[in-house]
């Protein structure tokens, strides 16, 4: 039987960070299990990854 992969998507500005909001929404999304998807850019995309990848 296949798994479904369980993905949430994270995108916003590339010039704005917005930290206190995107730092423990990826670090929730990380934590629960699911895997993030960003558009790659900066601003709030770099800062959901970095937040993310930090979760052990």
């Amino acid at each position: 039987m296949r798994r479904h992969r369980r993905i949430i998507g994270v995108f916003g500005s590339g010039r704005h960070s917005h930290e206190e909001w995107v730092v423990p929404l990826a670090r929730w999304i990380a934590e629960a299990g699911f895997d993030l998807l960003t558009g790659a850019g900066g601003g709030v995309m770099s800062v959901a990854a970095g937040a993310f990848v930090q979760v052990e």
